[in-house]
């Protein structure tokens, strides 16, 4: 009920004036382009866009360097705690400061030295990883004496030199022997899985040992051109990979003495981030030999001071208004009260509401905060949950979809502590086993308490499917009420009112036959079904012609009472949602009970269970009370007057993913 008001326009100015009106409409941050020669795909006009492309590739290249640089020493920073990062991680700025830094700062110098550290550390590991493989492969030869330069086979003779699975040795040495007697076979060492051999035998047998070797599953080490014994090499590697690291970690301090640079980085991402949507953003735009249009959507209350500043600034651009093309809808932007708007997180979830349609942010507000406390049903819970979210709020700085977040758990720990306060739910408290001094306390607490639902399951389910009914029946109104404002009064009649009366009359009905209410309403009743009956048979499939195709389509309507019915049964989630979160609550009350007897530890450990437990209560139920709560607005709710599938208002202006720049 808060989508606001657009109008199209069409900027139009000499081309001398381009690069200095893009800049001050990014500046405006008023006006959401649309795509010209799509609209206009007729007119003889060429895109500004083909001068920039070698700016905009040029633009890309720097900031894919910028942005490597501030990656490459992102791993170098200090670690920060969770009070830092909770309080953001934006880069406040005064616009002095930020001129000068993308003025004066010399990111080329800062990004070359990022680039050849980060080839020399990748050129270490790789190098270390080497060496550690080889000395890796020579440990298990250390005891050979004999230098590695001298183990080659012979004019006469092959050298086989490799390993072994345990207990392969002496079948080798068994069929070496029946084989020929021209070989030589030495362990040179042994491990818990594998014999390290050599093996020397006569060229003539070859072919043969190679055969036995290979189905004794014999791995052939690679010789390597090393001189020396390998105890010897593995000294000289041992030194190598000592002054490897020595390398690499004289790498890391060198990057480390760069991290000081990288909130320059930061603000420079962002600074070339838009200056390159300047250039990008002329993709939409059109353009004659001496001048270009651009054509887009404004607020309609921003209009008259848009065209104010711009002409005045510009004597050689107009602002002129435009008329949509047929069937073209204006993008949408939700704009509600500071009550409402955090609520517009759910909506945004479920997706954006087309221009004409309505805005659910307002009437789903009250149903997600009654719902919500209704899954956590406890007035403890409520204010741990309120509590804590105002202090985050107060606290610490967040983004825009944090901070509605936070305020929506807000909201529904005050609904939690009003459902709680109604049910009696006080962190799992059993009143009925306190003792008689805290008596006045039950009173209190049962003068506010409708009813419990861990004894009366059944009445927070009526509760639950008569709060259920209602917000379907507000979802059928609000589309009633769009009916009405679009001058479609009939269609309201014929397919809102209609299941109103039917929905509606079927439940006094109900209430009749079960004795709540008198005959006379039962009367009432049947007489709102049948004609709402007859309405929708004959009139659900009016877009028939064929009669026959029009009434068989008001019958399969009809059938539609079971899907309400199924929304309605739907909302007994939040019956199952509270008393888990009642029940849990209870549970970790008894455990923290029964630990607290245990001799010097017990009062700690109850205190622990009683804290870790609540909390991870409030946790999970929460999360759980969340998706819960969505599905019932997304599936119940939206389904019954909401279209999704508009297009979100985007104004062109600068965006900082890492810095504030103060005004």
């Amino acid at each position: 009920m808060a989508v606001s008001p657009m109008l199209k326009v069409q900027i139009y100015a000499h081309l001398s004036e381009k690069d200095r009106l893009i800049e001050r409409l990014q500046d405006t941050g008023a006006f959401h382009a649309v795509n010209f020669h799509e609209n206009y795909a007729e007119a003889d006009l060429v895109s500004p866009l083909s001068d920039q492309e070698a700016p905009a590739r040029q633009l890309e290249d720097i900031l894919s360097s910028v942005q490597f640089a501030s990656n490459y020493l992102a791993e170098f920073e200090q670690p920060r705690g969770m009070l830092s990062k909770l309080s953001g991680t934006k880069i406040l700025l005064s616009p002095e400061e930020y001129g000068r830094i993308t003025r004066e700062f010399d990111y080329r110098q800062v990004v070359r030295k990022c680039e050849n550290l980060s080839a020399t550390r990748a050129h270490l590991a790789a190098e270390h990883n080497r060496l550690s493989s080889l000395q890796k492969e020579l440990l298990p030869w250390t005891p050979l004496d004999i230098p590695l330069e001298q183990l080659r086979s012979t004019r006469s003779a092959d050298l086989f030199w490799g390993s072994l699975p345990i207990g392969n040795y002496s079948r080798l040495e068994s069929e070496l022997s029946e084989l020929t007697d021209q070989f030589e076979l030495v362990r040179v060492n042994q491990d818990e899985r594998r014999d390290y051999i050599l093996l020397f035998c006569s060229k003539e047998f070859s072919p043969q040992v190679k055969e036995s070797l290979a189905q004794l599953d014999f791995s052939e080490s690679s010789p390597v051109e090393l001189k020396g014994t390998p105890r010897q090499i593995l000294k000289e590697l041992e030194l190598e990979l000592s002054n490897n690291l020595l390398a690499q970690q004289k790498a890391i301090e060198e990057s480390k003495e760069l991290v000081a640079f990288r909130p320059q980085l930061l603000v420079l991402i962002d600074h070339y981030s838009n200056l390159l949507q300047q250039k990008l953003i002329q993709a939409n735009f059109a353009r004659t030999a001496q001048t270009f249009v651009a054509e887009g959507w404004i607020r309609k209350r921003d209009l008259p001071s848009f065209k104010k500043s711009i002409e005045t600034e510009f004597e050689a651009v107009r602002v002129l208004p435009a008329e949509p093309l047929p069937g073209e809808e204006p993008p949408v932007l939700l704009e509600n009260t500071r009550l409402v708007e955090p609520f517009q997180m759910i909506t945004d979830l479920y997706g954006t509401p087309r221009y004409f349609d309505v805005d659910p942010s307002l009437p789903l507000a009250p149903f997600f905060v009654i719902s919500l406390g209704a899954c956590l049903t406890d007035a403890g819970y409520g204010v741990v949950v309120a509590l804590l979210s105002f202090l985050a709020l107060r606290l610490f700085r967040f983004g825009q979809g944090t901070r509605r977040l936070l305020q929506v758990c807000f909201w529904g720990g005050l609904g939690t502590i009003v459902i709680g306060i109604l049910t009696g739910g006080y962190f799992g408290i059993n009143f009925d086993s306190l003792p008689p001094s805290f008596q006045s306390i039950k009173i209190l607490r049962n003068r506010f308490m409708l009813f419990d639902p861990l004894k009366n399951p059944l009445i927070f389910l009526e509760v639950c499917l008569v709060f259920g009914f209602i917000q379907i029946c507000v979802g059928l109104l609000i589309r009633f009420y769009r009916n009405l404002r679009d001058g479609m009064f009939l269609d309201g009649i014929l397919d809102q009112v209609s299941w109103l009366a039917i929905l509606n009359g079927a439940v006094i009905f109900a209430l009749s036959k079960a004795g709540v209410v008198g005959p006379g309403a039962g009367v009432l009743g049947k007489w709102m079904i049948l004609p709402g009956m007859a309405t929708v048979v004959l009139f659900a499939g009016r877009a028939n012609k064929n009669i026959i195709a029009r009434l068989g389509a008001g019958l399969f309507s009809l059938y539609g009472i079971t899907s309400y019915l199924g929304d309605v049964l739907s909302y007994s989630r939040l019956l199952a949602l509270g008393m888990a979160t009642s029940v849990i609550a209870l549970v970790v009350n008894t455990i923290a009970s029964m630990v607290s007897h245990i001799p010097v530890v017990g009062m700690l450990a109850m205190l622990l269970i009683l804290i870790g437990g609540h909390l991870f209560n409030i946790a999970i139920n929460l999360l759980s009370g969340f998706i819960h709560t969505m599905r019932l607005q997304f599936v119940e709710f939206f389904s019954k007057f909401l279209e999704a599938g508009g297009k979100e208002f985007k104004p062109f202006r600068k965006q900082y993913q890492f810095l504030l720049v103060a005004r």
